[in-house]
């Protein structure tokens, strides 16, 4: 038999790729959080970055949130895929409104 056929390969690229939604997940949710949290404490620097410049609307800051949310999760779990799911479905209903 080939021994690199059997070797175990290291797949550090694939890992690498797949380490990525996560944070990113995360930090999506976090600035809709943030956002959202600016809209409730009448704080605008934290929904309007620029001064005088364009805010974010809140159904833009809630999308950021549920969608981030959804990427978090992990797929691995036992119904995170459902969760995540869950997650997205409010934010492609909204899109209709």
């Amino acid at each position: 038999m080939n021994a690199t056929v059997t070797e175990e390969k290291p797949w550090t690229l694939v890992r690498a790729a797949l380490a990525i939604p996560r944070p990113l997940g995360a930090a999506c949710a976090f600035s809709g959080l943030l956002a959202l949290t600016g809209y409730v404490g009448n704080v605008q620097v934290l929904y309007r970055p620029i001064v005088d410049g364009p805010a974010t609307h809140p159904l833009t800051a809630l999308a950021f949130l549920l969608l981030g949310l959804g990427i978090s999760v992990r797929n691995e779990a036992r119904y995170g895929a459902w969760f995540a799911r869950a997650w997205a479905l409010p934010d492609f209903a909204s899109g209709f409104i």
